[in-house]
């Protein structure tokens, strides 16, 4: 459910980025609901579907509207509704970007050790990181604080190392569910 739409704890749309459907016709789409086709499995490779240009097409269709809202890398554009040809229909859903964050104060203990929950994926923007079927995106600059959250170094340090940016970010890290502590 778009977080547009109303405040909400989903994890947003998966369907065609963490997973797809192979059909009983051995058509591969981006969830059971789509009559999308990135390819047939029984004529490519799964690999050579996942990465095709058409899988790329779909992943590409988000309205413009989101690139202004803040909550884009959570919900993904919403739901891609296929529409026939090659449009695509916005999230039925879907009301205006979120533009201000809300209000939101974790409070730790300086000595609580952050652990990491996901794995790193190097990608062109920086890199990927990957809980379960949960990706965070994040850029390049954040890798020495990614390295720095192993579950040896506590809060504490880690802000006297990297300042209070780190401390935000280890919170937003919290808030995706990509770190516990220690």
């Amino acid at each position: 459910m778009p977080k547009c739409f109303v405040e909400n704890e989903s994890e947003g749309a998966n369907s065609g980025i963490e997973h797809c459907a192979i059909s009983s016709s051995d058509l591969v789409r981006p969830s059971n609901l789509s009559d999308y086709v990135f390819g047939n499995i029984f004529k490519q490779s799964i690999e050579g579907i996942w990465t095709s240009e058409r899988a790329h097409f779909y992943r590409q269709q988000i309205p413009k509207a989101c690139f202004e809202c803040m909550e884009l890398s959570r919900c993904r554009g919403g739901e891609k509704r296929f529409q026939g040809g090659e449009r695509f229909a916005k999230d039925p859903l879907m009301k205006d970007p979120i533009r201000e964050a809300g209000e939101e104060t974790f409070m730790f203990d300086p000595e609580m050790r952050p652990v990491p929950c996901f794995r790193v994926r190097e990608e062109p923007f920086g890199y990927l990181l990957c809980r379960y079927n949960w990706p965070v995106p994040v850029s390049c600059e954040a890798k020495p604080v990614l390295d720095a959250i192993n579950g040896k170094n506590p809060l504490a340090q880690l802000q006297k190392q990297f300042g209070d940016e780190a401390l935000d970010f280890v919170g937003h890290l919290y808030r995706e569910r990509c770190v516990g502590f220690e």
